[in-house]
């Protein structure tokens, strides 16, 4: 998983979901980054602040190399 380092509902569905007793993995990988924009943010500012993003995602994303991104935001 990949995450906003603020983003704590997500944090909390995936304790939820790892404590199923369906889920058969042994290991869940997180890695967080920016936010890209936060709530409010003037758009002139997340300017920046979606770089800075990009410069956290490309290592993470090269790195684990995976066959499959599902994103919800920019």
């Amino acid at each position: 998983f990949i995450l906003a380092e603020n983003d704590t509902i997500s944090f909390q569905k995936i304790d939820q979901f790892k404590n199923k007793k369906e889920f058969k993995s042994k290991s869940i990988h997180i890695n967080t980054i920016k936010r890209s924009r936060n709530v409010g943010q003037s758009y002139f500012t997340s300017i920046f602040t979606t770089l800075i993003s990009f410069l956290y995602s490309f290592p993470i994303i090269f790195k684990i190399k995976p066959e499959l991104l599902i994103v919800n935001g920019p």
